[in-house]
């Protein structure tokens, strides 16, 4: 078995045994991790941003989830409307590139990854020469036969694959939360604008005037 080459950046490299390496070479290989569900989300974000001047919609609550408790007596405060869209809008920009950049990463380790570690790999097939009858035969077909790396490659892959699309969950999963956070202090700024425009002032008191 070859050496393995030490490298001056890996202060600590990991240990290989061996003696499991070069055992019976028609052992199983070890199977795929079980990670649960591997499913990455397909994103998307508002390419405009729902205005304070639309009626809030209502947002439904799990079916699990306990009643909000009592609020406590609001006392007054102000908002600034204006300053809450330019913000809302710059995170919906940043979302937009991060999902972009998401999609991309997403659509290439998909679409390879049944490639991309070597597990199609082959040895081209270049035919054969008869120096003695200065005869050549072509190859026997267009494929080639599997490389010395193709079985290595499709157990390693085995184990990368669900590791990748894991990761690609976990990115959409936060990408999703940051959408929902959007989502609902948008909401919000519906809120009070609606309630804004609701707003009356009382009756003036009925005492009477003497004097």
């Amino acid at each position: 078995m070859t050496e393995p080459i030490t490298s001056e950046y890996d202060d600590d490299p990991i240990e290989v045994d061996t003696e499991a390496t070069e055992g019976d070479e028609n052992a199983e290989p070890p199977p795929p991790p079980d990670l649960g569900n591997t499913d990455s989300p397909d994103l998307t974000v508002w390419e405009t941003r729902p205005s304070f001047d639309d009626p809030p919609k209502d947002i439904g609550e799990d079916a699990g989830s306990e009643p909000p408790e009592a609020s406590p007596a609001a006392e007054a405060f102000s908002i600034d409307l204006d300053s809450v869209a330019t913000q809302l809008e710059a995170m919906l920009s940043t979302s937009r590139n991060l999902v972009t950049q998401y999609e991309t990463l997403r659509s290439s380790v998909l679409a390879n990854q049944d490639t991309i570690f070597g597990q199609q790999s082959v040895e081209e097939d270049n035919g054969t020469f008869d120096f003695s009858t200065g005869m050549y035969w072509g190859p026997d077909d267009d494929e080639g036969d599997p490389s010395v790396w193709q079985e290595t490659a499709q157990q390693f892959a085995a184990q990368m694959n669900p590791a990748q699309q894991k990761a690609l969950q976990h990115i959409g999963g936060v990408l999703e939360r940051v959408g929902e956070y959007i989502a609902l202090a948008n909401h919000s700024g519906q809120v009070y604008a609606e309630a804004d425009r609701n707003s009356k002032f009382p009756p003036p008191p009925g005492n009477t005037v003497t004097g």
